[in-house]
């Protein structure tokens, strides 16, 4: 379906039937070829959204589409009160190098966004000053990004007045229009919480090994401060050294019921070029991104699905049924990155999880550096012991970073659901 056909009514307004069209189509492609694609995106509309949005809450869903023959953003915008708007926004043409992740701990090697380069926005505040205008009276903005909005963490876009979003928005962010059915707008943890541990991780296990990922000593650092925060309140297991296999790991996410899985390890996401590991031109891009588990310094590790020596791909991910995972924090590099798709989260372990069935993630959108994620895990973990609700906790945690550190970047982690 092209979405030049509806361009006719896109003016500000927004009639019901193509508000609630434009609405399914996103939240549709979430779920393309997947068995189990939920019934209730039927019921999915503008109306339902809107009777679920309080005082001074909106839902913003942006899509990417081509007026013209030139590529915009087609924010769609649903207001506790009034008429839907649907705003055009011109999609920059540029070339934009990311973070390199040379000088960066927990990168590994031959990471994709070391040189990796994204067409699109070269400044994502032009964005946002075509939205400022419609926030009169907002206090919270749940919002559902698009292809290369995906790798920026929208929260840490400045407004007219030079401040980042998270200082003057509550600002919670959705996979798509679905997570409102079923109440998925809002994630709380019970108070009592199980959490599986999986991080300093040995990867030379085997007899024959190679020095392809490097031991991570902060991840030792990240676990343990994790469980001395979580361990008075709530049940805290640890998989660690040679442990996390990935017969391990697919054994416990099937049959643990778990509120918190948090990995603490190697990330990776190949490019088509990559050599080694596998890696092919016609490689399917979930293969091509995943986690990088106890093991994966032997010779014979793989990205093949059926090649069980470490190198766990978002492919494998997809496999797996993760209904029993409340909230899974891949402190890793790359696990929000993936190849582009035009208005999903990008073909990757983001894309894999969401299909089956994990509630709430955190992941990065480029490499993460070790001593900072650390800092930022013991802030996130320390509120969360006292208070389940993951929204405010990660803005909490932003925010107190951002006022004790002002000058470090802390948009690397992203909370989505």
């Amino acid at each position: 379906m092209k979405w030049t056909i509806l361009f006719l009514f896109f003016s500000m307004a927004c009639h019901a039937q193509d508000c609630d069209e434009l609405l399914r189509f996103k939240a549709d492609e979430y779920y393309i070829n997947v068995a189990h694609k939920p019934d209730s995106l039927n019921f999915l509309s503008c109306s339902l959204i809107q009777k679920q949005l309080r005082s001074g809450e909106i839902f913003l869903d942006i899509s990417e589409a081509e007026m013209n023959h030139e590529p915009v953003f087609l924010a769609l915008i649903i207001s506790w009160k009034g008429e839907p708007q649907v705003m055009e926004i011109p999609l920059k043409q540029e070339a934009v190098k990311v973070q390199d992740s040379a000088s960066l701990k927990r990168g590994g090697i031959a990471q994709a966004s070391s040189e990796m380069v994204t067409y699109g926005l070269a400044d994502y505040d032009h964005f946002w000053t075509h939205i400022d205008d419609a926030l009169n009276g907002v206090k919270k903005i749940y919002y559902s990004s698009s292809r290369l909005l995906n790798l920026a963490n929208l929260r840490f876009i400045k407004d007219k007045n030079g401040e980042f979003l998270f200082e003057n928005y509550e600002m919670v962010r959705l996979h798509s229009g679905a997570s409102f059915l079923g109440e998925h707008k809002s994630i709380v943890l019970p108070a009592k919480m199980d959490v599986l541990l999986v991080g300093a991780l040995r990867y030379d296990c085997g007899p024959v090994s190679t020095m392809a990922w490097d031991y991570l000593p902060g991840t030792r650092t990240e676990i343990n401060n994790i469980r001395d925060l979580l361990s008075k309140k709530h049940y805290v297991r640890i998989l660690d050294s040679c442990q996390a296999t990935e017969a391990r790991v697919s054994t416990m996410i099937k049959t643990a019921r778990l509120d918190v899985l948090h990995i603490a390890t190697h990330g990776f996401y190949f490019q088509e070029t990559e050599k080694g590991f596998g890696v092919k031109p016609d490689s399917y891009p979930l293969e091509r991104s995943g986690l990088v588990l106890s093991g994966a310094n032997d010779r014979a590790a793989t990205i093949d699905v059926f090649n069980q020596k470490g190198l766990f791909s978002a492919l494998e991910i997809q496999e797996l049924d993760l209904g029993n995972i409340r909230f899974m924090v891949l402190s890793t590099c790359h696990s929000g990155e993936g190849d582009a798709s035009e208005n999903t989260a990008p073909l990757g372990i983001t894309l894999a999880l969401m299909r089956n069935g994990v509630s709430a993630m955190m992941v990065s959108n480029r490499a993460v550096p070790d001593k900072e994620t650390s800092l930022f895990m013991s802030c996130f973990y320390g509120l969360l012991a006292n208070n389940g609700d993951l929204d405010k906790c990660y803005l909490q945690t932003i925010k107190s970073l951002h006022e004790k550190y002002p000058e470090t970047d802390w948009s690397f982690f992203d909370l989505l659901h």
